[in-house]
This record gives structure tokens, C-alpha cells and sequence, in this order.
């Protein structure tokens, strides 16, 4: 078994890992692969190298790239795949030869390659037996009998990027979660534990359709020279990927990680000996403003912003408009009144090029195990799916979830449905479900929204759940969640025998609020029978995918008058600070207006 799953890849960004390690190992620009996928990738270089021993010596040397699918896989036989590439990689030398070896080496008789090549490499993930290795080699002395043959295969690579951890850093999506979960289990702080452990089972799904954009490369380049980031953009984009795998990418190095859900928590766990990565996701608010947590940042992020050097890193993560709004409430010093600095740490991460959204739709299709009829029909659509205005990494999560659903049959229809606007068809879905299922999950949204942590606990969301869920109706907490796992919702079991209940994306989180909010009856039923969470919901401000949602569930009359008895209920007549938050609520209502 590799230590760095190599299989992940396929033949495109194997090709580039190939580049980059011979960029990293031998310092030369190779640059010119030619070839296909099914013919292997090649690079050709015509001055010295210290390669394949530590002398230098004179050129040209061919490098020749052959990715096998499922190479290292249990049980798999690469031989015949990798030998029958040869055979026709030999067939294509064949014909950039001169007529004679010793014609080129007389008069340097000038081929596609510019030489013949004196060293031939040939480079693989899979792990080449010896047999193998000396019928390769037969093979390619046939055609190039004065060349030194090399192999570099899966084994090979692997040892390499051992010795060039940054290497990996490009690569997360190769990285195994060994390492990160042995890290944990030494952590004494149960609540970060707990966050993080949620946070692991999302980086073991993210890890297997993960593509590293430029969005990524640059994060990585700014964090080494300013030590935060701030990544910003619309719902759907992959802004928490980014900074989980970012985080992935430094554990073989010797980093902690930590999920954080507010400023204290990069405080109680900072310590000056040991490397670490923040990460503090949805920073001033999930998908509603939330001005608590900006004044908790405000107070505390000139301390953070202090203690951060060349070991210790902070991401923050926020969609757009709430980075916006936030910006106009937080005055850091020595930020010049301006946090973030846009031109140093601030990076929106929706922009994708064509090649990028190719590998994101070619990493998902294959890790959702289609059969070769669905696949094939997929690859007819390919170029029209990624050409779609409205591609985004999750929107391709949900078709591809719909494919494996529906079958190929439905593949035109569901581009076009699910890439345009995929919120339709989950409404849909939605509105369908019996009453218990939606309440259930209005109480996840109740309890995702109130309560900033990073998993939703299993137990708690229950309470809510049967708190709101009206009792003419059948309320099995366990089978109606079950029911809802994969479509809206899913189940983490974490280490310490407790469940954690999240979304399959937040995009749900925001369809649920929008249905919610359209429903007088379930706004009537809602403000009669929630909790002082759902109260601070119910007077939200900055909603929504844009930020345009204010007071969500307040709006009509009768909501207000819902609004108020519950309030007057759960706080009481007297206290001290009643009169005047429902003031202020009305303030804000007469605003709006």
C-alpha cells in the first residue's frame, strides 16, 4: 500500500505532479508534454543533468509519463495496462528517430526531440514488480539501444514527496487522514475535539473529489508571506474546502489543526512551540449576519493578528455580503481602518477556468463509481456541463448525486436543471416531504444558525425538534432523520459515541429559511412554539445566498403579535432589556419599510 494515494489522480494531474517533481528534483523546465492520455505524457530535455546518479551527464533525456487507473488498488494487475502503453510508446519513438542511431550521433540529426535521447525514464503510479521492469526494459532497448533505462514508479514518487513536503501541499488530495486523526487524539480541549472530529469526516469526503485551484495556490502563497487569509465568495464555491484542505496538506508536517468557531478558541489553544493552522469557518455569520460574533472578532482579532508569524496561521472563511457588512463594523488597529487588506489577504475564490471545472466534474464522476454506459454519456455533455454559467463545485456534487439516482437516461435534463438553478428541485423534494421531516429540519436551521458551533449535536437538535414538531403527526426522531440523510442532511458518528447532524451543503440550510419564511401557518406555528433560539432567528438580518433577507419570520401583523406574546413568555414582563429589544425590532421592521 502507498502512503500517498496516487490513484486518486488521473492521467492530467498525474502528468502535472510528474512535472512538478521533476521541476522540484532536477530543476529543469519541462514544459512540452505531448502526447494522450491513452499513449502516456513525455518530456524531452537536451542539456546535463545530475540524473540518474548524483554526476552530471550530457543529454538529451526523455521522460515518459503512464497513469493506470486503480494502479494500487487491492487485488489489481497493472502489468498488461503498463506494458501495452510501452508497446505503443515505442511505436510513436519509432517514428521521431532518424533513420540510423549512428547518423544522429554523427551529424546530431534533429528529431521532434531535438536529440536521441541518451536516458529514458519511464514514470508510473503503479508499483512496477521486477519482472515487469526488465520487460519494459527489453522492450524500449529494442528502439533505443545506446539509452539508459530509469523507472520511477508509484513507490518511487511517493519517497520523493517524503523529501519535498511542499510537494504535498500541491497535492492534498493524495494525503491520507492517518496522521491527522493520530494528532487529535493527543488534544485535551473535548469541545475543539468534538468540532474537529465532525470536521475530519468532512475532509475524508472533500479529500476524494477535491481539485487544488489556483484559488488554492494562492492561498498557500499568501499564507506563507502574511500568515492569514481571508477567503470570500457566494455560497457553493468551495471556500471551506480550500481551508480544510489546506490544513489536510500541512499535517505530514508536524501542524495542529484547529476548527474554531470563535476568536477564544485560536486563543485557549494557541502555543508558541507548536505549529498550527486556525481555521474559523463562516466567520461573521453562517448564512445571516450575526453581530455578535463581529464584535467577538472585533475584540479579539488585534491579539490573534499579533501572535500569528511563520508557524501560525489563521483562515477565515465568509460569503461575500457578510464580509461586507462586517467590514463596516470592525476598526482593527494596525489594519488602517481597512480589514481585511484586499491586495495582501483577501481572496475570492469563484473564479474557475475551464480546465479547473474539468477536473472538478472529472473528480466527481469518478468517485461516484457510474457505470461505463452513464460515464460515456456524461463525456458527450462534458463540454456543455462546464461551459454552464452556473457550474459551481457543489451544484456538480448534487448532478452527480442526481445521475447516480436517475441514470443516464436523465443526464441532458439534469444538467440543464440541476446547473441552472438546483434549488428548484430541491424545493420540490421539499414541499413533498410529510410535516415531521420538515420540522425537522427547520430545527436544524433553528439550532445551525443559534448555536456557533461547527457540528450540530445529535440529542439537542432532538429537543428542538420536539419542541416544534406538532404532535397529531409521527415524530421518530431516529427514522426521520434517517430518511433525510444524503438528500438534505447528513450523519457524522463521532469518537466519543455521539452523533453529529449537519447539512449535505448550507445552499439547503437556505432553501429551508426561504420556505419557512413563505408559509404564514408555519410562521404562525413556529413563533408560538419556539425557544429564545428561534426568536434571534426570527430577527435575523443579511440572510440568504445575497444578504437580502432581514426579519425572516416577521412578516405580517400577526407575526409581530406572535412575535411579542412569546417573547413576553420566555423573557417575561419585567425584564430589564425586553421593552427595548422589541423597540428596536420595530425599529428595524419600520426601516425596512
Amino acid at each position: 500500500m502507498l502512503r500517498y494515494d496516487l490513484d486518486k489522480l488521473g492521467w492530467f494531474e498525474f502528468e502535472h505532479l510528474s512535472q512538478v517533481l521533476l521541476k522540484v528534483t532536477l530543476g529543469i523546465g519541462v514544459e512540452a508534454w505531448g502526447g494522450t492520455k491513452d499513449f502516456g505524457r513525455d518530456a524531452y530535455y537536451s542539456h546535463s543533468l545530475k540524473y540518474p546518479g548524483n554526476y552530471k551527464q550530457e543529454g538529451p533525456f526523455l521522460f515518459q509519463c503512464k497513469f493506470v487507473n486503480g494502479a494500487n488498488a487491492a487485488g489489481a494487475k497493472p502489468e498488461n495496462m503498463i506494458l501495452n502503453a510501452i508497446r505503443q510508446e515505442c511505436e510513436s519513438i519509432k517514428k521521431r528517430l532518424p533513420r540510423t542511431m549512428s547518423q544522429a550521433s554523427k551529424i546530431g540529426y534533429k528529431t521532434r526531440w531535438e536529440f536521441v535521447p541518451k536516458v529514458y525514464t519511464f514514470i508510473t503510479n503503479a508499483h512496477v514488480h521486477p519482472v515487469t521492469q526488465k520487460k519494459i526494459e527489453a522492450l524500449i532497448k529494442k528502439i533505443l539501444p545506446e539509452s539508459q533505462f530509469v523507472k520511477q514508479d508509484g513507490r518511487d514518487i511517493c519517497s520523493i514527496i517524503d523529501s519535498t513536503p511542499r510537494i504535498a501541499r500541491s497535492f492534498p488530495q493524495i494525503l491520507g487522514l492517518n496522521d491527522l486523526e493520530e494528532l487529535l487524539e493527543q488534544w485535551v480541549n473535548r469541545d475543539i475535539l468534538t468540532r474537529s472530529e465532525a470536521a475530519i469526516e468532512e475532509a475524508k469526503e472533500i479529500s476524494q473529489v477535491f481539485v487544488p485551484t489556483n484559488s488554492y495556490g494562492q492561498s498557500l502563497k499568501i499564507l506563507h508571506e502574511n500568515n492569514y487569509i481571508v477567503l470570500e465568495g457566494p455560497p457553493e464555491v468551495g471556500k471551506t474546502a480550500i481551508g480544510r484542505m489546506i490544513a489536510l496538506s500541512l499535517i505530514p508536517e508536524g501542524w495542529e489543526v484547529y476548527e474554531c468557531g470563535e476568536p477564544k478558541d485560536v486563543l485557549r489553544a494557541y502555543s508558541r512551540e507548536q505549529k498550527q493552522i486556525f481555521i474559523a469557518d463562516d466567520s461573521f455569520g453562517r448564512t445571516e449576519y450575526r453581530p455578535e460574533r463581529v464584535s467577538l472578532w472585533q475584540d479579539e482579532l488585534p491579539t490573534i493578528l499579533r501572535k500569528l508569524n511563520s508557524t501560525h496561521w489563521l483562515i477565515l472563511t465568509s460569503r461575500k455580503h457578510l464580509l461586507e457588512m462586517a467590514k463596516m463594523e470592525l476598526d482593527i488597529p494596525g489594519q488602517h481602518g481597512n480589514f481585511p487588506m484586499p491586495a495582501e489577504v483577501l481572496i475570492d475564490v469563484s473564479e474557475l477556468s475551464s480546465t479547473e471545472k474539468a477536473l472538478i466534474l472529472y473528480r466527481h464522476m469518478k468517485n461516484s463509481n457510474l457505470d461505463v454506459s452513464t460515464k460515456k454519456v456524461v463525456c458527450v455533455f462534458a463540454k456543455k456541463t462546464i461551459e454552464n454559467k452556473g457550474f459551481t463545485p457543489e451544484r456538480i456534487r448534487v448532478l452527480t448525486y442526481e445521475i447516480a439516482k436517475n441514470g443516464s437516461v436523465e443526464i441532458p435534463s439534469l444538467i440543464e436543471e440541476m446547473l441552472k438553478n438546483p434549488t428548484d428541485r430541491m424545493r420540490k423534494t421539499y414541499r413533498n416531504l410529510p410535516t415531521a421531516h420538515k420540522w425537522l429540519m427547520v430545527s436544524v436551521l433553528v439550532y445551525n444558525k443559534c448555536n456557533y458551533i461547527l457540528c450540530n449535536k445529535y440529542e439537542e437538535v432532538k429537543i428542538i425538534y420536539e419542541m416544534l414538531c406538532p404532535s397529531n403527526g409521527s415524530r421518530n426522531y431516529d427514522r426521520t432523520i434517517s430518511q433525510l440523510t444524503d438528500a438534505f442532511l447528513k450523519i457524522t458518528k463521532l469518537k466519543n459515541k455521539t452523533w453529529s447532524v449537519s447539512w449535505v451543503h448550507p445552499s439547503c440550510g437556505d432553501m429551508v429559511a426561504q420556505e419557512l419564511s413563505d408559509s404564514p401557518c408555519d410562521r404562525n406555528h413556529f413563533l408560538e412554539n419556539c425557544q429564545i433560539d428561534g426568536l434571534k432567528y426570527a430577527c435575523s438580518v443579511g440572510g440568504g445566498a445575497e444578504g437580502l433577507n432581514c426579519l425572516p419570520l416577521l412578516r405580517s401583523k400577526n407575526d409581530w403579535i406572535n412575535f411579542e406574546k412569546r417573547t413576553l413568555t420566555l423573557l417575561g414582563k419585567n425584564h430589564s432589556l425586553l421593552e427595548c429589544y422589541i423597540e428596536t425590532i420595530k425599529y428595524l421592521e419600520n426601516k425596512q419599510e
